[in-house]
């Protein structure tokens, strides 16, 4: 049998269950519902939040809301011990508001704006107050993405799909439909090629999911910086509220 480490490196996803109980996930909803804003960072429609790009700072509980053993120590194994959380984002598919995202993979970072700017990078372009880019292809490598389900993902609510071993030059294995019961855990590697279709018609499920990027250097090259970086391994390490 796969260790979750091994799955991961092979397949480029690994499905973590039963990482936070029922009473955690309701803690996060709770939280989420009172602190995201209607502007350009939370994403609204008829009263629902579909989106929102800056998590780490509409929601800072979030920073350590992941913070459990089982996830520590699986992103140090993947990443090595200096990895840090360097954005989060929300994303749903709320009721009467679905769409189908197409086959990609997720090829951009948040960085603080460059001091001089280098041809190994995207040229730098602002959404929402954040400046983005792509990164030379060795730091998506080196990066890991944890997806925390709030919500099952059912056939019904638009479930991702993966591309095994498509993470890796010249791999590309089975499509995976990956659903999850609530408080189950996506583990993914951003170069995996990933996808997922629209909810069924009359779906009166959300598919809320908190989708946190980790990176294995506190440093990008080229002098380039994260737009924020929260070390795996804090000094603490103290078990969150909503564990």
């Amino acid at each position: 049998m796969d260790l979750p480490f091994d799955a991961c490196a092979r397949d480029g996803y690994v499905a973590l269950l039963e990482v936070f109980t029922t009473d955690a996930i309701g803690i996060m909803l709770r939280a989420l519902k009172d602190q995201l804003p209607v502007d350009d960072a939370a994403v609204r429609s008829c009263e629902a939040v579909y989106a929102a790009r800056d998590l780490l700072r509409l929601c800072p509980a979030v920073i350590d809301w992941w913070r459990k053993p089982v996830l520590r120590d699986f992103v140090c194994a993947v990443l090595g011990a200096e990895a840090g959380l360097v954005r989060g984002l929300l994303f749903d598919k709320p009721p009467g508001q679905t769409w189908a995202v197409p086959w990609h993979k997720d090829r951009s970072i948040v960085i603080q704006p460059p001091m001089r700017l280098s041809d190994r990078y995207s040229p730098p372009r602002c959404k929402a107050g954040l400046w983005h880019c792509e990164p030379p292809e060795s730091v998506l490598a080196r990066m890991l993405s944890l997806r925390i389900h709030l919500d099952p993902s059912t056939m019904e609510n638009g479930p991702l799909s993966v591309i095994a071993g498509s993470h890796q030059p010249g791999q590309r294995g089975d499509v995976v439909c990956l659903l999850a019961d609530r408080g189950d855990v996506i583990a993914m590697r951003p170069l995996i090629d990933h996808s997922s279709p629209r909810s069924e018609p009359g779906s009166t499920s959300h598919r809320r999911v908190i989708h946190l990027e980790f990176a294995a250097d506190p440093q990008l090259p080229d002098g380039y910086q994260w737009h924020e970086f929260h070390p795996v391994r804090s000094a603490s390490d103290v078990q969150p509220e909503a564990a």
